[in-house]
Parts: structure tokens; sequence; C-alpha cells
């Protein structure tokens, strides 16, 4: 694959989610007592955590240099995916660094069980990700549907 620059905005917004990624992993590093990623929780390996964002990221840089999509929706959908990525992971980073600097943070989740740590990780994932993900794609394909029947000025 020969690697070529197509959209300058969408290779900074790539590359802000390349970032956001690595530095929500690195301020995980300083809170692994406390941390709620599903790959820690199950693994207790911080390696496994560090792996899994390479390789979100190596994908991501992907998709962004073949610049084939087999549909618009598919299109969307990626820029979509990297805005929620950006936002979930930002919280990610922003969370992290409350649990560095605010010691109540840390002893109240010193207090939580490994599934009480999941559960609220998935439910922030759902919240964040998965529900404005559902309705972003299905606001696109309403729109695909019916834009053709529309006027426009």
């Amino acid at each position: 694959m020969k690697l070529r620059f197509n959209s300058k905005l969408l290779f900074i917004l790539v590359s802000i989610f390349a970032v956001v990624s690595i530095t929500d992993v690195i301020t995980a590093m300083f809170i692994l007592d406390n941390e709620a990623n599903p790959l820690y929780l199950i693994t207790g390996s911080s390696l496994l955590m560090w792996i899994g964002k390479i390789v979100l990221i190596l994908m991501v840089f992907f998709v962004y240099f073949k610049n084939k999509y087999k549909a618009h929706l598919m299109y969307f959908l990626f820029i979509q995916t990297i805005l929620l990525g950006i936002l979930l992971f930002g919280i990610g980073v922003f969370s992290n660094i409350n649990g560095m600097i605010n010691e109540d943070v840390m002893t109240y989740n010193d207090n939580l069980s490994q599934e009480q740590k999941m559960v609220g990780y998935w439910q922030i994932v759902t919240v964040l990700f998965l529900l404005p993900y559902l309705f972003g794609m299905g606001s696109f394909l309403i729109y695909q549907k019916t834009y053709k029947k529309i006027g426009f000025d």
C-alpha cells in the first residue's frame, strides 16, 4: 500500500485520535490500581492495554491511508468513530488525571469491585460512543434515503 495523504483535515483528526489514545494509556499507568479498562481488568496486564491501543491506532491510520470506502455511510462512520473516540479517550485522560490529583477519587475507586468498574466502563462507552454512533448511523441512512426528494435552495 502506497502511503499518500488525502484530506488534511481528516489526517489532523486521525492524528489527534492517536495522540489522545496514547495519552489515555500513559495517564492510566499512573492509576493502574484503579484502572477500569476491560483489557487490564481481565488480564491485569498493562502491556495488553498498550497493544490494544497501538493496534487500534494502526487500524485507523490504515483506513485513512487506504482511502477506499465501500459506501458514503462507511466513510461517515469512519469519521464518526474518530470523533467519538477522541471524545471517549479524552474523557478517559481527564478521568485519569483527576484520579492522579484527587486522592478522594482514588480512595473511592479502591472500594469498587472489578465487576463494578467494568459496569461503569461499559455504561460510559454505551452513553458516549455506542448510542451516538447508532443515532448518527441512523440519521445518515435516513438522509441518504430522502435527500434526493428534498428541494434545496
